[in-house]
Formats: structure tokens, C-alpha cells, sequence
């Protein structure tokens, strides 16, 4: 049997030919069981294609939640759009200070 790190490459591949043909419905599921397990690249990717509707409805809560545990992984540009989507209030209470 694969070792989970060789099993997870598979699966980062397969995100990669999903979203290389446009099928954003396939990448949202494969990359919601790598963020399920922790996978911060993974979470940060997932947030993103939330946030931009493709593959379905864009969910600024959903997006803002994943995109929180890819900051809190240590994903260096998800710290930073977290702190736009707290900046501009997407998909949680705005932070005016």
C-alpha cells in the first residue's frame, strides 16, 4: 500500500489535472479531503476556489474558514488574504482597527 505522503502527491496531482482541464467540481472534492486531513497548501487552494465561485456557489464563510486553517497551518499567503478578508469583511465582521 502507498505510504500517505506517496498518496497525497497522487492526490495533489490529480488537483492539478482537475483544475488543468476546468473541472473546478473535481478539484473541490479532492482538495476538501486534503484539507481535511491538514494539508495547509491544500486548505489555502481550497479557500481560494470557494472564494471564487468556480466548481459552486461561492460561500465567503466557508471560504473565510478554510483560508483561517490554512493561516493557522502556517500557509504564508493565506495569513495574508486572511487579513484582507478581515480588512474588507468577507465572510466574517469587518476589523476597522
Amino acid at each position: 500500500a502507498p505510504t500517505v505522503h506517496a498518496q497525497g502527491n497522487a492526490e495533489v496531482e490529480a488537483v492539478e489535472r482537475a483544475l488543468r482541464i476546468g473541472d473546478h467540481e473535481r478539484a473541490l472534492g479532492l482538495l476538501g479531503r486534503l484539507a481535511e486531513r491538514g494539508h495547509g497548501a491544500s486548505q489555502y487552494r481550497l479557500a481560494a476556489l470557494i472564494r471564487s465561485g468556480r466548481g459552486g456557489g461561492a460561500s465567503p464563510e466557508r471560504a473565510f474558514a478554510w483560508m483561517k486553517k490554512a493561516a493557522d497551518a502556517g500557509h504564508q499567503r493565506a495569513v495574508l488574504d486572511l487579513a484582507a478578508m478581515y480588512r474588507d469583511g468577507y465572510g466574517t465582521t469587518q476589523d476597522t482597527g
